[in-house]
């Protein structure tokens, strides 16, 4: 409000300056600078929480979802996987799923971080990257082991879901 006010003086000021001061009309024209530098940063410094708000709700969500797909691909779960995969994604996890043998399968996350790295919107496609980091134990008989992954996230216009649509294992 104050800001808005600010801008109105200044704005009445040059208006009300004689046409021929040209000292009036840039010390005017300073302050009207001056007050719309301000009243984006005000703008700015608002929005911020609001920002910081969205990006903690993706990482709750990312965070949800690596676990989720980590107990999906233990319990062999092909009906969890495809609900929390693209189609692409789910035909590089069948295929690999073989590979982690018929018996039972656990995978304790014993520390998870999440790290926003993008959040894209492309036409009706929502993508967000992700780097996760920390610490598993895939079964009580071995040592946890440190991992650090790159996933991206992906969800159509008008869906609530987010599925994974790529993963990459950098450790």
């Amino acid at each position: 409000m104050t800001t808005s006010l600010g801008l109105g003086v200044a704005a009445l000021a040059l208006l009300a300056a004689p046409l021929g001061d040209p000292g009036v009309a840039a010390t005017g024209l300073v302050a009207l600078l001056l007050l719309t530098l301000g009243a984006h940063r005000m703008r700015r410094v608002r929005e911020a929480p609001r920002a910081a708000t969205g990006e903690q709700a993706l990482l709750a969500m990312a965070r949800d979802r690596f676990v989720a797909l980590q107990a999906a691909w233990d319990q062999a779960d092909v009906e969890a996987l495809r609900a929390l995969t693209t189609d692409g994604m789910l035909d590089e996890l069948l295929a690999q799923l073989p590979e982690r043998g018929d018996g039972p399968n656990r995978t304790d996350v014993l520390a998870l971080e999440a790290r926003l790295l993008a959040h894209d919107r492309l036409g009706a496609i929502e993508l967000a990257s992700f780097e996760f980091s920390g610490v598993v134990r895939e079964s009580p008989e071995r040592c946890a082991t440190p991992f650090r992954e790159i996933w991206m996230l992906a969800r159509d216009a008008g869906e609530q879901d987010w599925r994974l649509a790529r993963q990459q294992a950098l450790l």
